[in-house]
């Protein structure tokens, strides 16, 4: 029984082969399924426009018994590069042609005898080969990938035409060596690349490697090359061939994610409007929006189409667009999104940024309502005393606080700060404040009965979560100049004379800070010295001198040396412009000065 012959396989071109052999070959090619056209030299070319058909099956009987022309003119025509081409030639073919046939772009070689089987299964063969060609180009390019293929020796590389495309390049444009490839290496990444490509070339086998790129339009690029390098027999590489992947959106998503965290994490440190709007304006600044903050008199009505409002009960955010084209190069869609982000970032901000001044203003002025309105005037003595509120943060707003109280011939004066701050801190530090005067009071002065009392009554003073208060206090006889001193856990108060300045109190006497669990209520006296006429006491809080990334003891010797060298007299203010600077850690100041003029 005569076997049924497959459905249809594809449309084959038999050109030029002799009459008997042409008659065979179609004869069966259709037995397998093939529908087989044949075409003579003068129309061969035509027929091959007209049917474009899947294969081609050409003998050597070209006129001038030269295929080459016809093959050359198939392969530089992108409509029929990909047409495979099987090349038959008789037993008399010249084997010097055969090789340029196949230079010229001849799929495969049958020279006679040829058997029908073999001339339907090369056929087939060539097919299937062109149709997972096609598949492969057809997902690379859905995925804007290609192949690449590098003969190391000679420094020929191949890019299929869809990595041609990923680059910017029209098909055929790429020039196939490796300084083209290098060329569209972003210079930033040159020196990288090549590193890292050379490392893999001298002892590697898979190769892996992201970069930034350029395209042929000067476009951003991102490509993530995979592949593997082929060596000789003596370890030589020979091939390096992979796939190179087109990560732009990847890598421009990963950036824009980044900045945006960057940015979340700075505006959550931004207390104020003024350092959130600061900092809004700059991340806006590479889209070219400008941010405009509108708290009174707010706008009515919609803004323009181009305009992104955000509309709050305090203020009014208007984001408004570059009158050209965006400076980053991110499409219009993305980067209007990524300006909405930020807005919807600045928004919250801002309303925090609302709360905190509002806070830090009520600490503030409670905070200077509180201390002492005005110090004791007294005959022989000048006293002075200054706030300042330095901190950005308001949550470190609210804890120093000073006082002097006058018994008899004694003036006793007290420093301290309250750890933990915001609202609650400057509430605990009036608390300290009143318990301390009273103790004094009570205590005649007395600075070490006057702490070891309030050691003992810190915790029920300022309740359950009592923070930790340092203070110290100096009693000073008016009449003699004879100075007291106790101090739990605060610096050492300094003492500037004619002839010297130093720190004055005994270290080892030092007691834990109030309200510490391992607190005393013992507490040790130290005699400071004598004030003499001219002599300056100067009590201050650790914002005066703590500086970041220095050792505490080292700042006070830095403040010690600082008002040392001060030939002026001494005030609070000058005091405090002689310390500030960039490394002052960002807390409040205070200081008291003690002056004896006669």
């Amino acid at each position: 029984m005569k076997q049924a012959a497959p459905g249809f396989r594809g449309t084959v071109l038999v050109a030029e082969i002799q009459d008997h052999r042409r008659g065979r070959a179609i004869g069966a090619l259709e037995t397998a399924g093939y529908v087989a056209v044949a075409a003579a030299t003068a129309d061969a070319a035509d027929v091959v426009a007209r049917r474009r058909p899947d294969a081609i099956v050409l003998g050597n009987e070209l006129g001038d018994g030269d295929p080459i022309d016809l093959i050359r003119a198939l392969r530089s025509d992108p409509l029929t590069a990909d047409i495979p081409i099987l090349h038959w030639t008789n037993r008399s073919s010249d084997p010097e042609q055969i090789v340029r046939t196949l230079q010229a772009g001849a799929s495969m070689h049958l020279g006679e005898p040829i058997t029908d089987e073999a001339l339907t299964v090369g056929v087939s063969a060539l097919l299937q080969f062109r149709d997972r060609q096609r598949e492969l180009e057809v997902a690379l390019s859905v995925r804007g990938s290609g192949i690449f293929d590098w003969a190391i020796p000679t420094g020929e590389v191949r890019w299929s035409p869809s990595l041609e495309l990923v680059h910017g390049l029209e098909p055929g444009g790429f020039s196939g060596t490796f300084e083209d490839f290098m060329s569209f290496v972003h210079p930033t990444e040159l020196e990288r690349v090549g590193t890292l490509i050379s490392s893999i070339l001298e002892d590697g086998e898979e190769y892996f490697v992201c970069y930034q790129g350029v395209r042929a339009d000067h476009q951003p690029l991102w490509i993530e090359g995979h592949g593997r390098v082929f060596r000789d027999l003596d370890g030589a590489p020979t091939k390096l061939v992979g796939v190179a992947l087109d990560v732009t959106s990847r890598e421009q998503n990963l950036k824009r994610l980044d900045e945006l965290r960057r940015l979340a994490a700075t505006l959550n440190t931004d207390d104020s409007k003024a350092d959130v709007m600061a900092t809004v304006v700059k991340a806006l600044a590479g889209y070219g929006y400008d941010a405009r903050l509108y708290e009174t008199n707010l706008p009515s009505g919609d803004a323009d189409n181009d305009v992104i409002r955000y509309r709050t009960d305090l203020f009014v955010l208007d984001l408004v667009p570059p009158p050209d084209a965006l400076t980053l190069a991110h499409s219009e869609s993305e980067a209007r999104e990524q300006v909405r982000t930020i807005a919807d970032l600045a928004v919250s901000a801002l309303r925090r940024g609302w709360r905190y001044d509002i806070e830090r203003e009520t600490a503030s002025t409670l905070q200077r309502a509180v201390l002492p309105a005005r110090l004791p005037e007294l005959d022989g003595w000048h006293l002075d005393a200054v706030y300042e509120a330095t901190a950005t943060d308001r949550n470190r707003l609210g804890g120093d606080f000073y006082d002097v109280v006058v018994l008899d011939d004694l003036l006793v004066a007290f420093i301290g700060d309250v750890s933990g701050h915001g609202l609650a801190a400057t509430a605990q530090m009036s608390s300290m404040r009143n318990l301390l005067r009273t103790l004094v009071v009570q205590n005649e002065g007395d600075p070490a009965a006057v702490l070891g009392a309030a050691a003992s009554l810190t915790g029920a003073v300022l309740g359950e979560d009592t923070p930790f208060v340092t203070t110290a206090i100096a009693s000073i006889d008016r009449i003699s100049g004879k100075i007291r001193y106790a101090s739990a856990g605060h610096l050492p108060a300094v003492l500037k004379s004619a002839s010297r300045t130093a720190t004055i109190g005994d270290p080892e006497a030092l007691m834990p800070p109030l309200g510490a669990v391992f607190a005393s209520d013992e507490a040790a006296e130290a005699s400071a010295g004598i004030m003499e006429t001219g002599d300056v006491l100067v009590l201050y809080t650790d914002g005066v001198v703590e500086r970041r990334d220095e050792p505490i003891d080292e700042s006070v010797e830095a403040f010690v040396a600082s008002l040392d060298a001060t030939a002026v007299e001494l005030s609070p203010q000058l005091v405090l412009d002689l310390t500030a600077g960039d490394g002052l850690n960002d807390d409040d100041r205070a200081v008291l000065c003690i002056t004896r003029t006669s």
